[in-house]
């Protein structure tokens, strides 16, 4: 994982249908792993309102690239590989 430079920016989409398919969930996973390991300087997290891709949802855009039907299992994989690249994935 890369110790300096700019954080890995992550922006979960919090409209209702990503909300409800599954972005609620993967924003406690997210919380859960920066914060069991102390990532908070690392991560830069922040929620955004409809993206105006709902059927292609979750959405999660990192480091600019867009993810689309990101699921719990899969979301702290993606933010691993941001990390471990030090770039944008």
């Amino acid at each position: 994982m890369r110790s300096s430079g700019q954080p890995v920016e992550i922006t979960i989409c919090m409209g209702s249908s990503c909300f409800a398919r599954g972005n609620g969930e993967n924003l406690v996973a997210l919380q859960n792993f920066i914060r069991q390991n102390q990532l908070p300087v690392q991560l830069r997290l922040r929620g955004q309102l409809c993206r105006e891709m709902c059927t292609l949802g979750p959405n999660i855009v990192i480091d600019g690239h867009e993810h689309t039907n990101v699921q719990p299992g899969t979301v702290v994989g993606l933010v691993e590989q941001a990390l471990r690249e030090g770039q944008s994935v």
